[in-house]
């Protein structure tokens, strides 16, 4: 059976979308800003409440994660598994499940062995580590691998091939989001928080690619646009306390604002090379960035520096800077490409080869 005429096509293999890969580098700053600022005033750089950091990371809320999840949903849709969904879950289980496991273990070994300067986790016995509750952010992980294996078989069932059925998921997944959530907000285990909250964003980009919503009438994209721009007026006062409860993940007119953002900033195509550079990096970002940003500080502060914008705008450099370096050093390495970023044993790795210059070494092709 063929996919449904009003679906596109999937880009041919390797190639790149600018304005996909610029908005992974926002979806990646995002989210280094939110761990470097630290998510309330007992963690990260301690910022207090009332303050322009603060400020800017709570309102954020409505756009980390879901634009991450909706990026993730746009590239599935580019390559869907249809007839192959066993092998596309084993290779999302490798390739999600491989980093969690190797990353997330020394993450929280090394917190554990870090003085009270830094945020130290919970206490859990080992057996509980990762699968049934996850280790601070790497709950998205687990949480992906549920909402990939969920559309591969939605796809493998032929369940979604018109507008309608979309349409029917979307509003299903929304409901189920709005109604469950409040009830799973704080239950990591399974990560079933992270799957009931970004359940929505993910098939929206699934949608949204399959369906050609860049095509859509301008009159549609400029109403979603409408809506995001005024449900943000909105956001604003459940930040300055006004509107109770409002930044709540699971409330209906977040899940309705972040779905119209990240719809709007899809239509917009915007492209900007440097975001588009680092969102070649975001994986790797996303499993390392607290590594950088929290031992950047601990250095800092231990030189005596105590300037919370020092810290910030180091802590940010490092965070996305230091993944980049060890994904370029994972090319060489078939184990650190396996363990660190989940990617195949198979194929190519980097070959360092002498030049005219002894001294100087290069990646071959």
């Amino acid at each position: 059976m063929s996919i449904a005429p009003t679906t596109r096509a999937p880009l041919a293999s390797g190639a790149k979308d600018l304005s996909i890969e610029t908005l992974r580098g926002l979806a990646c700053v995002l989210l280094v800003l939110y761990h470097t600022v630290g998510a309330d005033r007992s963690l990260g750089l301690k910022v207090e409440d009332g303050t322009l950091l603060r400020w800017l990371t709570d309102s954020m809320l409505f756009l980390r994660m879901p634009l991450f999840t909706f990026l993730s949903g746009i590239v599935y849709a580019m390559r869907p598994a249809y007839a192959h969904w066993g092998g596309f879950v084993s290779k999302k289980l490798r390739r999600l499940m491989v980093p969690m496991f190797f990353v997330g273990t020394i993450y929280l070994l090394v917190k554990l062995a870090m003085p009270e300067e830094v945020n130290r986790p919970y206490v859990l016995p080992i057996w509980q580590w990762h699968i049934v509750i996850p280790i601070e952010h790497y709950w998205y992980l687990e949480a992906t691998l549920v909402l990939f294996a969920m559309i591969a078989a939605i796809d493998h069932f032929r369940l979604a091939e018109s507008r309608r059925a979309a349409v029917a998921w979307m509003i299903g997944a929304a409901a189920f989001s709005a109604v469950v959530g409040p009830f799973v907000a704080e239950v990591r285990v399974f990560s079933l928080m992270g799957i009931v909250y970004l359940l929505p964003f993910f098939l929206l980009g699934v949608f949204a690619r399959r369906f050609d919503w860049r095509g859509a009438p301008a009159a549609v994209q400029v109403g979603a646009g409408l809506v995001a721009v005024a449900l943000i007026g909105v956001s604003q006062l459940g930040v300055a306390g006004a509107i109770p409860d409002i930044q709540e993940r699971y409330t209906p007119l977040v899940i309705l604002l972040s779905g119209a953002a990240c719809l709007t900033l899809f239509s917009t195509r915007w492209t900007w090379r440097p975001l588009a550079f680092v969102g070649a990096y975001s994986y790797a970002i996303f499993l390392l960035h607290v590594f950088a940003s929290a031992g950047s500080r601990i250095v800092l502060m231990r030189l005596g520096v105590d300037d919370t914008y020092i810290l910030l705008v180091v802590g940010m450099v490092a965070a996305l800077g230091l993944p980049i370096l060890v994904q370029e050093v994972c090319g060489y390495s078939r184990v650190l490409r396996l363990l660190i970023l989940g990617q195949a044993w198979r194929g190519p790795v980097k070959r360092l080869r002498r030049t005219a210059a002894p001294s100087s070494l290069t990646s071959s092709d």
